[in-house]
C-alpha cells in the first residue's frame, strides 16, 4: 500500500469515529482502531484536514480508481460537515485556542533561545492547522489579534527559504496564505 493510500485510510478511519468524537468533551480523540500515540495521529478536525490535504496533492503513480476513491471520502467529510455542523464548528473553535496556545508558546521559546528551530517544520503545523480551520469556520475573528500578535512575532524570527514540507504539498499551501511554510527560524543559518 502507498504511503497515499495509507493516509487515506487514515483519514477515513477518522471519518468513522467522527460522531463519538463530536459527542466527547475530548479535543485530541484516540483513534481507536490504531495504536497511536502522538497528537498529530488522534482525531482532531484540524488534522482531519491536513490528512485531506496531503492525500489530494499526492504526486504518487496511485492505483486505478484512487481517484474515486478519494471523491468519496471527500463527499463523505462534506456530508459530515453538513449533519454535524454546529458540533464540528464548537471543536473547530476549540481546536483554534488550543493550536493558537501551543504555537504561541513556541514562539515565545523560539525567541528566548529556548524552543528548538530545528523543530520549526513540524511546530509549524499548529499555524497550518488555525489556517484550515479560520477556513472551515469562514472566520478568524475571535482570535485575530491572537494570530496577529504570533505573525508579528514570527515575522522577525524568520528568513525566507524554499517550501519546508514535501513539495507535493506545496500546491495545497500557496506561498500567499501559508507564508509560514516558506520560511525557518534565523537561528537554522
Amino acid at each position: 500500500m502507498s504511503p497515499t493510500e495509507t493516509l487515506l485510510d487514515s483519514f477515513n478511519e477518522m471519518l468513522a469515529e467522527l460522531e463519538p468524537y463530536l459527542l466527547s468533551p475530548e479535543l485530541f480523540w484516540p483513534i481507536s482502531s490504531r495504536n497511536r500515540a502522538t497528537p498529530q495521529d488522534r482525531l482532531t478536525i484540524g488534522n482531519l484536514l491536513l490528512h485531506l490535504d496531503r492525500v489530494k496533492s499526492s504526486d504518487e503513480s496511485l492505483s486505478p480508481g484512487f481517484e474515486t476513491r478519494i471523491s468519496k471520502s471527500e463527499m463523505a467529510w462534506e456530508s459530515a460537515f453538513e449533519k454535524w455542523k454546529s458540533a464540528i464548528i464548537k471543536k473547530a473553535s476549540a481546536e483554534i485556542s488550543s493550536r493558537l496556545n501551543l504555537w504561541q508558546a513556541y514562539l515565545t521559546d523560539l525567541e528566548e533561545g529556548q524552543g528548538s528551530a530545528f523543530n520549526y517544520h513540524h511546530e509549524v503545523r499548529n499555524r497550518v492547522i488555525v489556517e484550515r480551520l479560520s477556513e472551515l469556520l469562514d472566520e478568524l475573528e475571535v482570535w485575530d489579534e491572537d494570530v496577529k500578535a504570533c505573525d508579528n512575532l514570527l515575522r522577525s524570527l524568520v528568513v525566507s527559504t524554499d517550501f519546508i514540507w514535501p513539495s507535493p504539498l506545496q500546491t495545497a499551501y500557496p506561498e500567499e496564505l501559508y507564508w509560514y511554510l516558506y520560511r525557518k527560524p534565523r537561528k537554522m543559518d
